[in-house]
């Protein structure tokens, strides 16, 4: 039997890291044809299209939403694809 002391020890924690869609190039891919409109880039479309798909739950998707719904694009052209189970937390519940 070895005893072993630590001294130092390292904690991975980069599961946890915070990625801001608009600052990385998309995960899935777009078919031909078909146009990528980043969030961001929403107030600058000049011909909307017949309809929008969103894609994720996190607050990029639930703010292109809002921001689509605000501005006079009906509910029924909006396609919002999220998984199954989101979590969402009231930020009021959360912060003090």
């Amino acid at each position: 039997m070895h005893e072993v002391q630590v001294l130092e020890k390292v904690v991975d924690t980069s599961y946890l890291n915070t990625a801001v869609p608009s600052t990385l190039p998309t995960t899935y891919g777009v078919a031909a044809g078909m146009r990528c409109i980043p969030p961001n880039d929403l107030p600058r479309v000049k011909r909307p299209p017949q309809g929008y798909v969103v894609v994720g739950a996190g607050k990029t998707g639930i703010d292109a939403c809002l921001w689509l719904l605000e501005n006079q694009v009906s509910p029924e052209d909006i396609c919002w694809v999220v998984p199954r189970d989101p979590w969402l937390q009231n930020r009021a519940n959360m912060q003090h």
